[in-house]
C-alpha cells in the first residue's frame, strides 16, 4: 500500500480520532503523520491497517503526554473543526447533534462510543485499542449508550 493510498483511505478517520484524543487539530495532524510514518517502517504485514494506525496514534499521544507530564485533555472541544472534517463525516444535522451530545459524556464512555459507532470498529478491536477486556468494553458501551440517551433526551431536536 502506498502512502497516497493510506492518506486517501484513512486520513479523515485518523484526523477525527486524533482530534478526539487531543482536542487539537495541530496535535491530531502530528499524530496522523507519526502513525503513517511508523506504518511505512513496518516490515511485517498488518491485518487491520486502520486499527493498527489508531493504536499507534493512541500510544504515541499518551507516551508524549507522559514525557511532558501534562494532564490528559480527553474531552473533544466544542469549537468547530477546521478543514470541514465534521461536514465530511456527518451527513445530516441529526448525526452532528448526536456527535455534540457525545462530547458531553465523560471518558472512557465517550471514546468507546466514538470508536464503536462513529468509526465503526468491531467491539473486539475497541477493547484491544482501549486496553480493556472484552466484557469490560461491553459494559462500558452499555453504560455509554444509556448516558448518550439521557443527553439526547435533553435536546429539543430529539424530544420535540
Amino acid at each position: 500500500m502506498t502512502i497516497e493510498e493510506i492518506y486517501a483511505d484513512y486520513y479523515d478517520v485518523l484526523l477525527f480520532y486524533g482530534i478526539s484524543l487531543s482536542g487539537s487539530i495541530e496535535t491530531a495532524e502530528d499524530l496522523v503523520q507519526e502513525a503513517i510514518y511508523r506504518f511505512l517502517l513496518v516490515t511485517e504485514p498488518v491485518d487491520n491497517i486502520k486499527a493498527w494506525l489508531m493504536a499507534v496514534m493512541r500510544n504515541y499521544y499518551f507516551d508524549s503526554l507522559r514525557k511532558k507530564k501534562a494532564e490528559v485533555p480527553l474531552k473533544i472541544t466544542n469549537e468547530p473543526c477546521h478543514y470541514g472534517i465534521e461536514e465530511k463525516l456527518f451527513n445530516d444535522e441529526r448525526q452532528l447533534k448526536i456527535y455534540r451530545s457525545l462530547q458531553k459524556i465523560r471518558e472512557p464512555y465517550q471514546t468507546v462510543l466514538l470508536l464503536r459507532y462513529f468509526l465503526e470498529m468491531p467491539l473486539t478491536q475497541v477493547a484491544e485499542l482501549q486496553k480493556l477486556k472484552y466484557g469490560q468494553c461491553k459494559t462500558i458501551l452499555y453504560r455509554a449508550k444509556k448516558m448518550l440517551k439521557e443527553e439526547l433526551e435533553k435536546d429539543e431536536f430529539f424530544t420535540g
